[in-house]
């Protein structure tokens, strides 16, 4: 009974660790082709927010639109539109849970693999940590 019950808990564990995993460079790059609104933004200001020992951030950015590759929503060249997201600002020794977003810095020019969230009226990530970063090189 009780190896029944180490074995039952060691499969939760794992199966539990698994829903937090980093996920393969590959999803992360098929969730930046699908995203809806794929562009280049310039990052006019940022406001963060969260708790002094809380270990998420939440992020509202204003951006500027530079150049369009995708817009499900119609975006373009100099329209200006807000992100929200969050950020694990200090992930422990070891962490392998999924990838966290850059913090965005004022003035600084990125990619931008958005959704539009009508809910909360603003845009949100569509490629979860990697959704500032640049897309691979197509073969």
């Amino acid at each position: 009974m009780r190896k029944t019950l180490t074995v039952m808990v060691l499969i939760a564990i794992v199966m539990i660790s698994s829903l937090y995993a980093e996920m393969a460079p590959e999803v992360y790059e098929e969730m930046k082709r699908n995203a809806p609104e794929q562009l280049i933004v310039k990052v006019r200001s940022v406001r963060t927010s969260g708790g002094f020992f809380s270990r998420v951030q939440s992020v509202e950015a204003k951006v500027e639109i530079i150049e369009v590759f995708a817009s499900e929503t119609r975006l373009s060249a100099g329209d200006r539109i807000t992100i929200r997201y969050e950020v694990v600002k200090r992930n422990p020794a070891g962490w392998a849970g999924p990838r966290s977003p850059s913090l965005l810095k004022r003035n600084e020019e990125t990619f931008a693999f958005l959704a539009w969230d009508s809910e909360q009226n603003c845009y949100v990530l569509a490629a979860r940590g990697a959704s500032f970063e640049m897309p691979a090189p197509q073969r």
